[in-house]
């Protein structure tokens, strides 16, 4: 009976001029002896484009050994790209007890294309040195060797192909395979350089802050962001311009993610009013030598409230007014200024009536502050009007403040002149003894006149009439006293006619 190994080498013998024999090991059939090993690669008849694909199939002998393996997979003429690989495969399930070595290298991401990072056949320091070149050198999948490196299978030495770059591939992997079919694992660690500044993920970033936020109030900035690792990466955040007063200050902290997070602190108090504008320029730097560093632009506008109450220009005014004026003729314009914005600035006018100005006789623009005329004026009912302005804003929690307004009304001569005429007759009548003695007084005149506070004021006296008999005369040219100026005679006269002006 022929053992599985015999029957596929008999079905891949047909046309085929047979390998060198070899010894056959005892543990082999009765079959197989005097049969030749070598029958790993066996034609297995053509393929559609007209080639023959060899099966891999290890002698009784390979399966502690992966000679046989790599020796078929090397066969002149026969070799395809899967069949290398298929032979690691079954080199590696086939042969566990072989022998394996571990190779370490370390190469600089920024070294020049070309650099020689070492020789596969040198040991590490206190281990046995590998076999010898030349090897099967067989990626382990997906680890760029290919591309980013070039190995001489003769040497075993190990080159750059292209400028390394340990943010997109920090390590490579492959297995070298010698003629003695031990395996050589390396590993290549691609090492650090600081060739990555900190970035951050915007040129420019606008906050606000209200005016009245509390010291050490913290907001969260976008942070530096660098691909590099340890030292080489972002170490410290700088302000350096635009920080008015060292309003602000920075804090940072390092979390699980490497990442080396930024707060903005206020430092002091704000005020809108002193600045409202601030542009903060920070960097960050790594801790490279010499470090790196990126830059951001903060721009924080600081947020009013209302914390400032109008101010009026003067504390104080003081006008006049005709008294025939007009009703809405202008008096006077109390200014009053508020350096809050927005609503918080906008100042409305009004008269506190409760204190000043009951009989409205007074008006104010809530807007301009202009006060007109609300009702006619009387100088000699009112001579000076005081009023109470109030200037309020319009916050929400609105602030005022007062300002005191005289107003003096000035007399215009609105009224005439009265008379009054007093005879000093014992029973004051107008009537006279004919026998009265020039001198003797004969009646009391006083000129009373509403435009004047002053009693008799600017009041001139004259008399007319009476023939000559009579006369005025005075002292302060405040009262008048008629007189007899000639003496009398009833019988030539009985009534003596006078007028005064």
């Amino acid at each position: 009976m022929m053992c599985e190994q015999c029957r596929l080498g008999e079905e891949g013998d047909a046309g085929e001029p047979p390998s060198p024999a070899a010894p056959v090991p005892p543990s082999c059939c009765s079959c197989c002896r005097g049969r030749p090993r070598d029958m790993a690669a066996r034609p297995l008849g053509p393929t559609s484009a007209g080639a023959r694909v060899a099966r891999v199939v290890p002698s009784a002998s390979d399966q502690c050994s992966a000679r046989g393996v790599i020796r078929t997979a090397r066969a002149p003429g026969r070799t395809q790209p899967w069949v290398t690989m298929l032979a690691l495969v079954l080199a590696l399930v086939l042969c566990p007890a072989a022998a394996e070595y571990v190779r370490e290298f370390e190469v600089s991401e920024v070294v020049a294309v070309g650099t020689n990072i070492g020789y596969i056949g040198d040991s590490n320091p206190g281990q046995p040195s590998p076999p010898p070149p030349p090897y099967l050198i067989v990626p382990v999948p997906g680890s760029a060797v290919d591309s980013d490196l070039r190995i001489e299978q003769d040497t075993g030495e190990i080159k750059t192909n292209v400028v390394l770059d340990r943010e997109l591939r920090s390590s490579y992997s492959l297995v070298a395979i010698p003629q003695s079919g031990e395996n050589i694992r390396v590993h290549i660690n691609v090492k650090d350089e600081n060739d990555n500044a900190p970035t951050f993920p915007s040129g420019v970033m606008n906050i606000d802050f209200p005016e009245n936020t509390p010291r050490d109030v913290k907001r969260t900035l976008a942070p530096a962001r660098d691909k590099d690792l340890g030292i080489f990466n972002t170490q410290r955040y700088d302000i350096v311009s635009g920080n008015v007063n060292n309003a602000f200050r920075l804090s940072s902290h390092r979390e699980r993610d490497s990442v080396l997070y930024l707060d903005l602190q206020i430092n002091g108090f704000l005020d809108r009013e002193t600045t409202a504008f601030y542009s903060l320029l920070i960097e960050a730097w790594d801790g490279g030598t010499p470090p790196l560093k990126g830059s951001m632009t903060v721009n924080i506008t600081i947020q009013d409230v209302n914390d400032n109450q109008p101010i009026f220009n003067q504390s104080r005014y003081f006008a006049t007014v005709p008294e025939n004026a007009t009703i809405g003729t202008s008096v006077l314009q109390v200014l009053a200024t508020d350096t809050d914005s927005g609503d918080n600035g906008k100042i409305t006018y009004s008269i506190n009536r409760r204190q000043s100005d009951r009989e409205n006789m007074f008006q104010i623009d809530p807007k301009s502050g202009v006060i007109s005329v609300n009702r006619p004026l009387d100088f000699e009912t009112k001579e000076v009007h005081e009023l109470v302005v109030v200037a309020r804003d319009n916050g929400d929690q609105s602030l005022e403040t007062t300002a005191f307004v005289s107003i003096r009304v000035i007399d215009v001569n609105d009224n005439q002149p009265t008379i009054n005429l007093i005879f000093l007759s014992d029973d004051a009548t107008p009537k006279i003894s004919e026998d009265a003695q020039p001198g003797e007084f004969v009646a009391r005149i006083s000129v009373n006149d509403p435009d004047s506070k002053e009693e008799y004021a600017n009041v001139s006296v004259t008399l007319k009439g009476g023939e000559g008999h009579f006369n005025l005369t005075t002292h302060d040219r405040i009262i008048y006293l008629m007189v007899v100026s000639r003496p009398l005679d009833r019988e030539l006269k009985d009534t003596k006619g006078y007028g005064g002006k």
